[in-house]
């Protein structure tokens, strides 16, 4: 009684071995029109990412470096992938118009570049701070194309490492480079007493865009999906029915970039999970979400 639905597993597991179906990390760039093609050209309703990391760069045309349009009925199995997205500047995962789609692992999807990064303050003079740049993260805070001049700033607390009490988002309005990791940073205020020298600091780049948004879609499945780096909102849900599904989902941090000593301070740029305008709200289910400096 059991063997008829394992050989249709292994059926349908097999149609996606053949032609541009084939998905590897090998070959990252066919994994976004390999799953449109399994679902609405070949009927396909079950798709595997097989485990891997996958180093996607996005089309250039795109608003995300992947990008799903009018899927239904699916599930992608995607158990012990990393989604790894090249470009930092680009959201990662869009679902648009999609209907009963499953995306389960566990599966992580992560920015190749932490889009923000993190120093601890040297000195305070009224307005600005001069600060240093924990090792092995971003340098580039002077550079518009990664970091916006304008931008919000976090004070966490170097003891404990999370968000200092007391203390505010703080706003910058001008970065000056004193030399490779070392800026001082202008600000729209005076500071308080609230921030001291040795505090550690984080920001926004303000570059950057949701990790995982399902847009206009109804009944959306989402387990054991892991969202680390979010470079805007770790996690959006907008319009349509909703009624969507999560479990065992998170925004957290990832691993050290290369060189660092220091632990990363933020998961995201932005919100942890965001729902607006969808007909039904989601279900969440044991799920985590930390170290956003947002919702």
């Amino acid at each position: 009684m059991l063997l008829l639905p394992f050989i249709f597993f292994l059926y349908r597991c097999s149609l996606l071995t053949a032609g541009y179906t084939k998905i590897s990390p090998d070959d990252p760039g066919s994994l976004q029109s390999a799953i449109l093609a399994a679902n609405q050209q070949q009927g396909l309703d079950y798709v595997i990412i097989p485990p891997g990391i996958y180093r996607i760069s996005p089309v250039s045309d795109q608003r995300a470096s992947l990008q799903f349009a009018n899927l239904k009925n699916l599930t992608i199995n995607a158990k012990d992938a990393t989604l790894l997205m090249m470009d930092n500047t680009k959201a990662g995962v869009y679902f648009a118009n999609c209907y009963n789609v499953t995306l389960r692992g566990s599966v992580t999807i992560r920015n190749a570049i932490i889009p923000f990064t993190q120093d601890y303050i040297e000195s305070i003079d009224g307005n600005s701070l001069v600060i240093k740049i924990h090792d092995g993260y971003p340098t580039t805070l002077d550079d518009p194309l990664a970091f916006h001049v304008a931008t919000t700033y976090y004070v966490f607390d170097r003891t404990t490492r999370r968000l200092k009490d007391n203390t505010y988002d703080y706003y910058s309005t001008n970065v000056t480079r004193l030399d490779a990791s070392r800026f001082r940073v202008l600000f729209g205020s005076i500071f308080g007493k609230e921030v001291s020298v040795g505090d550690l600091f984080s920001m926004r780049s303000g570059i950057g865009g949701t990790a995982m948004h399902s847009d206009n879609c109804e009944r959306m499945q989402f387990t054991d999906v892991n969202i680390e780096y979010a470079g805007g909102l770790a996690w959006f849900e907008t319009g349509g029915a909703g009624n969507h599904r999560y479990e065992r989902i998170t925004a957290r941090t990832g691993s050290k970039p290369i060189g660092a000593t220091e632990n990363p301070l933020m998961s995201a740029n932005a919100d942890g999970f965001h729902s607006a305008g969808v007909h039904r709200g989601p279900t969440i289910i044991d799920s985590l979400f930390t170290r956003m400096p947002d919702d």
